[in-house]
């Protein structure tokens, strides 16, 4: 393959992994305000390579005044590495749609006195996905090269 072929293919590659398959701008607030859940497959991957017994509800609350409710989210998430104890930790604090390097995520600002560890999660570990609103959001966990995510969907409730 030649240089000029191969500097193709490799951006080509680069952009479907990076780019995904998210909202091409920014979604507004009243785009993604609202509950989501996490969804049957994500529970089946904690269940089945992450070793977490039953799971309780896991939602993700984000509110139209910027603040939000993560409750019962797999500590596999926050523990940096993916790997998790089996626990869940829930918390509140303050949310908002950021751009980057894999297209538009949100960051959540999670405040102290909650069993969620309190800081910054920014929006290149919790990716949006889908092109238009009802939009689901992806928590990776630990290493991006590994592409495990924990998937949310929109839900009434």
């Amino acid at each position: 393959m030649e240089l000029a072929q191969r500097m193709l293919y490799l951006t080509v590659v680069g952009c479907l992994v990076a780019c995904g398959d998210g909202p091409s701008s920014a979604p507004s607030v009243e785009e993604l305000a609202g509950s989501y859940a996490l969804d049957k497959e994500s529970q089946v991957f904690l269940r089945d390579k992450r070793g977490y017994g039953s799971i309780p509800p896991s939602i993700l609350r984000l509110n139209r005044d910027g603040s939000v409710a993560a409750t019962s989210i797999p500590d596999a998430y926050t523990d940096g590495f993916g790997k998790g104890t089996g626990q869940f930790v829930s918390g509140v604090g303050r949310w908002k749609v950021e751009k980057s390097n894999f297209g538009y995520g949100v960051t959540l600002d999670i405040a102290q006195g909650g069993s969620m560890p309190p800081g910054i999660y920014h929006a290149s570990s919790i990716h949006l996905s889908g092109r238009r609103a009802p939009y689901r959001i992806e928590m990776l966990l630990g290493d991006p090269d590994s592409r495990e995510t924990l998937t949310y969907e929109r839900h009434e409730g």
